[in-house]
């Protein structure tokens, strides 16, 4: 092999990372994707003053230095057009964006005790996940109407309710629509959500100790459900209006509710046996 075929990998490499580096602020516009590991890289990036990126914008520690306590060195951000993530940041005690659009957000893995994001509006293009931070207690998307598609709370254990999105109004199909609540066993209910007004594609609301009534979704229709080990919940009236006849027919829905308090029946639903 010659000299320049091996070192050509290399080189690509290097060009890349520093077009990545010394992305000239375009009229406050960042082009491609940018990966930010340390508070260092939040520091260096912030002082550009970046208004939009085009791309990626990726927060995550890599297990060796979690040093990222601060994320105001990016308030200068509004919109990311793809993917804004947040992992694996144990010292981070509150996350809290300016932005006021994003087309996809993951918050994962956090030790936040808050999130918010209080002047977004809208998540253009897929989904909104909030999964597997241990000790948050607060979210709040005060601003937010839309989602492109789903939105999931997944394991928070300290999660009681979901009031700070009393401004969603809007489950969007771009990919698949669906609303999914499981593993946060301090929820106590879904009144947050009582301003949504959307057909979605599946709910899935599974292993939510505290739940005891689906109240709150009651204006959102689902193709298929899914709703088990709940162990307190009885009652299921929110969503009796969206059962169909035909529920589990071919062509028809996919009803099924297991080991949760009170497990109706799609007919007992129909027939208005909602609660228990």
């Amino acid at each position: 092999m010659s000299k320049l075929n091996f070192f050509l990998p290399i080189l690509i490499f290097i060009f890349f990372n520093c077009s990545n580096e010394d992305n000239p602020n375009n009229d406050g516009i960042f082009l491609g994707d940018i990966i930010l590991r340390t508070q260092e890289d939040i520091n260096d990036f912030g002082s550009y003053q970046y208004k939009k990126i085009s791309g990626d914008l990726t927060i995550i520690t890599d297990g060796v230095i979690d040093n990222i306590i601060d994320l105001s060195p990016l308030n200068s951000i509004s919109r990311v057009d793809n993917l804004l993530a947040i992992y694996n940041c144990s010292q981070l005690e509150s996350i809290e964006f300016k932005m006021t659009e994003v087309g996809i957000l993951t918050i994962i893995n956090t030790k936040s005790k808050r999130i918010n994001f209080p002047s977004l509006k809208e998540i253009t293009s897929d989904f909104l996940i909030i999964s597997d931070n241990s000790l948050l207690e607060t979210i709040s998307f005060n601003q937010l109407t839309s989602t492109g598609s789903e939105l999931r709370i997944i394991n928070n254990p300290k999660i009681e309710n979901l009031d700070g999105f009393q401004s969603l109004t809007h489950l969007g199909s771009n990919f698949g629509s669906g609303l999914q609540i499981r593993d946060n066993p301090m929820l106590l209910n879904l009144s947050g959500l009582n301003n949504v007004n959307s057909e979605v594609v599946l709910l899935e609301i599974v292993n939510n100790y505290g739940l005891s009534s689906l109240n709150g979704i009651n204006n959102i229709y689902f193709e298929n459900i899914r709703i088990l080990s709940n162990d307190n919940l009885t009652n299921f009236c929110a969503i009796k209006n969206t059962i169909e006849p035909e529920v589990n027919i071919d062509g028809g829905q996919e009803y099924y509710v297991i080991d949760n308090k009170y497990n109706p029946t799609a007919e007992e639903l129909i027939n208005g046996n909602c609660s228990q």
